[in-house]
């Protein structure tokens, strides 16, 4: 729709639309059999992991999604933008599962469990805020936002981790301790001696009806209230979600002398994930914080014995970073006619240069390597065997000739 439908001269054009889509999700090329891993063993010699164990009875996932938009020009076309929101339903969900450790191989196992609700949106909106012939400034912005919740997991029991009402992957504490006092006969000691007692939260049960036979299907979050963390041993609560909730990103970029040179940049936000650092948790395993040689402070003690994660090795991993740096340059005409050429440029480019900020640098002592470094899996955990996020520059010529 132009502007002449509803005489507004400021809207060029406005565009509505609407999609619905039914599609299929393969399981992985090897989903049906056990894979391994090679490490390193003792004096030496290899060893064998297992990495996944094989599931012959897996089958493709299928979702149906929904998605309503609109894109907008206006301004003489210097300010475009568009939204859209959608929504999925992915039944025979391909989820990763812990196996029975009686198998003897622990490894996850890709399972069809029930259904997943999906949801989100995207704004993007982009400008050109000055141009003449000789400098032109323009500015992108974009902001996401998805979520999912597991609505049915069919056959399947669950686990502390995987059930009802609970995004996916998600971060699972065993006992979340919200205060900490040295006391005479607290249940918990130091190294010391020193005995203390503990207020935990005792979780929120997601059962609609508690009394329900699938009431133990749904799992449980934190938020409740608090109770003497004795009488809600392994309470299993589940933190929030271990991926970004909310992604934003600012990008401004400008030419300069009729856009023979031109610079970007990209500065992109995340919010809503927890990681969990295992390589801190070894930090204070191994007493190499002040916290873990001291034991002074109550509730990290407290929380160390009866398995808080927050105090050892789950951490808030919402930041900010400089994710793209750039500058392009077109190779003057009198040199492209020296060499022969018709055209040319030399583009300097950057990524992840600079965490602008980050929500916690540090876990009681333990310095987080990067916001970014962990590999979710199952229940959002685990960064072992993996490389943090590196910082990349390169250089590129390109002639034609």
């Amino acid at each position: 729709m132009g502007s002449d439908f509803w005489n507004v001269d400021a809207i060029e054009s406005l565009r509505l639309r609407a999609a619905w889509g039914k599609a299929g999700r393969v399981p992985a090329a090897l989903a049906g059999v056990s894979t391994f891993v090679v490490i390193g063993g003792f004096a030496e010699s290899l060893a064998v992991r297992p990495t996944s164990v094989g599931n012959p009875a897996i089958e493709p996932e299928v979702s149906t999604e929904h998605e309503i938009g609109f894109d907008v020009l206006a301004f003489d076309d210097a300010l475009a933008g568009s939204f859209t929101h959608h929504w999925r339903r992915s039944e025979g969900a391909i989820l990763e599962v812990p196996t029975q450790s009686a198998l003897g191989l622990l490894a996850p196992q890709a399972r069809n469990l029930g259904r997943i609700d999906s949801w989100g949106w995207e704004a993007r909106l982009g400008a050109r805020l000055y141009e003449s012939e000789r400098i032109t400034v323009g500015l992108d912005l974009g902001a996401d936002h998805i979520g999912n919740e597991i609505v049915d997991l069919g056959a399947f029991a669950g686990t502390a981790s995987i059930r009802m009402g609970l995004p996916y992957p998600n971060e699972l504490n065993d006992g979340l301790v919200l205060s900490a006092t040295f006391d005479s006969v607290g249940p918990v000691a130091n190294a010391f001696g020193q005995r203390i007692s503990a207020l935990c939260d005792q979780g929120i049960d997601l059962a609609p009806d508690p009394n329900a036979v699938d009431a133990g299907k749904y799992g449980r979050v934190a938020g409740g209230a608090p109770v003497p963390c004795q009488t809600t041993p392994n309470r299993n609560v589940v933190m929030g979600p271990a991926y970004a909730t909310h992604t934003l990103s600012v990008a401004p970029r400008i030419g300069l002398f009729g856009q023979r040179l031109q610079v970007y940049a990209l500065a992109e936000g995340q919010y809503g994930r927890l990681r969990d650092a295992h390589d801190k948790e070894f930090s204070h395993v191994n007493g190499n914080t002040r916290v873990s040689r001291l034991h002074d402070d109550p509730e990290w003690v407290y929380g160390y014995v009866v398995g808080d994660d927050t105090r050892r090795s789950l951490f808030d991993a919402d930041f900010w970073k400089l994710r793209e740096f750039g500058v392009r340059y077109a190779l003057p005409p009198s040199f492209l006619r020296g060499i022969g050429a018709e055209q040319g440029s030399l583009a300097v480019s950057a990524r992840n240069l600079w965490t602008i900020w980050r929500a916690q640098s540090d876990i009681y002592g333990a310095v987080i390597t990067d916001p970014e470094f962990g590999a979710p899996s199952i229940d959002g955990d685990a960064n072992y065997y993996e490389t943090p996020p590196l910082t990349n520059v390169s250089v590129t010529l390109r002639v034609t000739f």
